[in-house]
């Protein structure tokens, strides 16, 4: 709920988490988050104004998404996680055993430019995010990983073969690869394109009439409790059921 208005806040469309790699330099790569991938990717290779200052570099555009994270319910979320991938040696988020195991690799591995905020190991930061979604902190959490790269669905192949656990079994993962140029999903859209992707509340369309339908209902009993407190009733999903929390039963 927003501080300052009172009102709720809409659950977004779409935030996701993305993982870019240099076409012209293809050992470097760049975490960040967005709510519309499209957009985002124009940014970065200065088709419109807004991209992170750590890509506009001339020698590394164009850039392409390879791997994209969804299903985050808040931006919050997504920056957390965000964070947590770009931080692995700081974030809280995987303990002592798995932090080893990154200091060894790490010794193995091509590091950070410092300073730059550029990866030089597409299996490394792989191998980062299937520790991250195996962490106590966020394998309960709906997340999709999208790989839009065959390559970079290769390192993470790998990396089910070798990691210690496997994902929660109500992660997905979605294969979205280019071919011969063009998106799988759309022929006519080219390689370094994301508008396949819908960022808008589409997926969810039957979720939100239902929730309104239930939250503009008068026939919903009242209950002067939450009307005192100003709070929203909760919709609690259900097949054809509908229930005010809070209500009196009588």
């Amino acid at each position: 709920m927003s501080k300052e208005s009172g009102q709720v806040n809409p659950i977004p469309a779409f935030n996701c988490c993305y993982l870019l790699r240099s076409s012209k330099r293809p050992d470097c790569l760049y975490i960040g988050s967005t709510p519309d991938p499209a957009r985002r990717l124009a940014q970065h290779n200065g088709v419109t104004k807004g991209g992170a200052k750590r890509t506009k570099a001339e020698a590394m555009r164009p850039w392409e998404m390879i791997a994209i994270v969804e299903g985050f319910t808040s931006r919050t979320a997504a920056l957390q996680f965000e964070w947590s991938w770009q931080h692995m040696h700081r974030t809280r988020h995987i303990d002592a055993v798995e932090t080893d195991e990154l200091t060894r690799r790490k010794r193995i591995t091509t590091p950070v430019d410092k300073g730059s905020g550029i990866c030089h190991s597409p299996m490394k930061i792989l191998g980062n995010l299937h520790q991250l979604l195996r962490s106590p902190c966020f394998r309960t959490w709906p997340l999709t990983v999208r790989f839009l790269s065959r390559e970079a669905y290769t390192h993470w192949q790998l990396w089910n073969e070798r990691a210690d656990g496997l994902l929660s079994d109500h992660m997905q993962i979605k294969l979205d690869f280019h071919s011969g140029g063009a998106s799988v999903f759309n022929p006519q859209r080219p390689v370094n394109d994301m508008t396949h992707i819908d960022a808008t509340y589409t997926g969810i369309k039957e979720h939100l009439e239902k929730s309104t339908l239930l939250l503009d209902d008068s026939r919903l009993p009242s209950c002067q409790l939450y009307i005192a407190r100003q709070m929203p009733i909760p919709v609690i999903p259900g097949a054809g059921r509908e229930l005010s929390v809070g209500a009196d039963p009588g």
